[in-house]
């Protein structure tokens, strides 16, 4: 590659419910790649606090996973698995019995399940893309690390077993 030239990089995303992982395409050959905590399967958690001066900080992977032992009201997880619901569905099985087991609050906002996160200064409310794009965000960014280049297409599979 010459000065001027860039380089396009695709990136394979695996989103899971649980865990995600991350690929890359080098010299013709997938390399699962190790996210910034040196692991190749991160969490699918998401996490929202605040920082010093007050303003919204959002944790992802391990370090989400992590926070959300002391703060699980904070920390969302398999959020992928209302993707698409309207919030009537919440109600109904198989969805009713998840959602009642998460310790972080889901909302109706116009008929849609909203993530509901009251923090010390503020409330927050994330659609379930909302936060899974936080998690997607972040491997986009553990792999621009290890591609030294930025990622301009992906490939994101969504496996499921998800019964809706």
């Amino acid at each position: 590659m010459s000065g001027g030239e860039s380089r396009n990089f695709c990136i394979g995303i695996d989103f899971g419910t649980r865990n995600s992982s991350i690929a890359c395409l080098r010299g013709g050959q997938a390399i699962s790649k190790t996210n910034s905590s040196g692991h190749v399967v991160t969490p699918s958690f998401v996490a929202y606090t605040e920082d010093e001066e007050g303003q919204e900080l959002v944790l992802t992977g391990a370090s989400a996973q992590s926070f959300g032992r002391n703060f699980p009201q904070q920390t969302a997880c398999a959020i992928k698995r209302v993707i698409g619901s309207a919030y009537a569905d919440l109600a109904k099985p198989p969805l009713k019995d998840t959602v009642l087991s998460w310790p972080f609050k889901v909302v109706n906002h116009e008929s849609t399940p909203t993530v509901e996160i009251k923090l010390e200064n503020m409330v927050i409310h994330r659609t379930p893309q909302q936060v899974s794009a936080e998690l997607l965000k972040a491997l986009k960014a553990d792999a621009e690390a290890f591609l030294k280049a930025p990622a301009t297409e992906a490939v994101i599979s969504v496996p499921g077993n998800l019964r809706v």
